[in-house]
């Protein structure tokens, strides 16, 4: 999330969150690799042992464009602590700390499909 954002208590207050406009996008854009490295310090300030701990890391903010390289390269140090770290967006998902245990990949892997399949029904509400 944007640093300083406390979804909880937006949500204990009855505040609806505040539609992303380009500007937030944008924003979120280019903020993406500082905001999800400080995310990955604020995780390694609570842990005392990270070493063999994968971390997997959810985006949860607008932007119209995650550029991975620019994200490995920001967080490459802080994230070197941890076994390896991953990041999903939505849909897609990133290694941005490979661990050798773990099969990796460079750049996004994009999701297609969401929970909904063909072969599953769709729940109906009562």
């Amino acid at each position: 999330m944007e640093p300083g954002r406390r979804r909880g208590d937006e949500y204990k207050h009855g505040q609806l969150p505040e539609p992303n406009t380009h500007e937030a996008i944008s924003r979120g854009a280019e903020k993406a690799p500082e905001w999800i490295r400080g995310s990955i310090e604020a995780k390694l300030k609570k842990l005392v042992q990270v070493a063999d701990l994968n971390l997997f890391v959810y985006l949860n903010f607008a932007a119209y464009e995650q550029p991975y390289e620019r994200i490995r390269d920001e967080t490459n140090v802080v994230a070197a602590a941890f076994a390896s770290v991953w990041r999903l967006n939505g849909n897609a998902l990133c290694c941005i700390h490979p661990n050798s245990e773990l099969a990796a990949f460079e750049g996004w892997l994009v999701i297609p499909e969401s929970l909904t399949s063909p072969e599953l029904p769709a729940v109906q509400p009562d």
